[in-house]
């Protein structure tokens, strides 16, 4: 709790997915991705509760071993691939609706610490911001990016290309780093959603960022695992 605000952090864990099954039951150093997020989430000083929720008994019996962990048994219509995430936290603060401030903690982010957890948490509040993502630099210049028109040839994404290719003369980009996700929930009930322009954006340093979605992510995430 910071300023009177009770905090819930929420892990949200399906069992199944398309991109590699059972992506959140998948171990780093014997320890599951779900694991690793209640222990972290767990750290947190500002965090008042853990809910863990999944539609899967295999992963809900991973969050039993925690005592001060609540349980939470998705719906079966908010546990399929087109489910979107905003739906399920929805659903749960409306069941467990005495908090001012909601966490999404996602299991396929194994590095996030639990530190960055609480700052950000407290810049969102310090600033009077809605909502705070994290966010890490692109190591490309997205300027770059485009289409491929139907006779072949290349559109910008952009109204026109940029005229260097010099690495040095790339500007500073960011991407959602998908560690963290916090808003207020009185905001998320009324938005549904994470961004805009009252969004507090959280630079995650000095830490590997792995978005665990397919077998090749998984992989970096166990190369990296043995260099830090």
């Amino acid at each position: 709790m910071i300023n009177k605000r009770k905090i819930v952090a929420v892990i949200p864990a399906r069992g199944g997915s398309k991109g590699i099954k059972n992506k959140n039951l998948l171990k780093l150093n014997g320890i599951s991705l779900t694991e690793i997020a209640i222990k972290e989430s767990l750290k947190s000083k500002l965090i008042d509760s853990v809910i863990l929720s999944s539609n899967s008994n295999k992963i809900l019996n991973i969050g039993r071993k925690f005592k001060n962990l609540i349980i939470h048994q998705r719906k079966k219509n908010l546990s399929n691939d087109k489910s979107q995430i905003v739906d399920v936290l929805i659903d749960i603060l409306n069941t467990f609706s005495d908090y001012d401030i909601i966490v999404l903690l996602q299991p396929t982010n194994p590095f996030r610490r639990s530190k960055d957890i609480d700052e950000c948490i407290r810049k969102m509040i310090k600033g009077k911001y809605q909502t705070a993502i994290t966010v890490s630099e692109l190591d490309y210049d997205p300027r770059w990016f485009f289409e491929i028109s139907p006779s072949g040839s290349l559109k910008p994404i952009l109204k026109k290309f940029p005229k260097s290719t010099n690495r040095q003369d790339k500007g500073k980009f960011f991407k959602f780093s998908g560690n963290i996700y916090i808003s207020h929930v009185k905001w998320l009930k009324s938005k549904k959603t994470f961004v805009s322009n009252r969004t507090l954006s959280y630079l995650v340093k000095n830490q590997p960022n792995i978005d665990i979605d397919n077998s090749m992510d998984f992989e970096l995430a166990k190369l990296t695992l043995k260099k830090i």
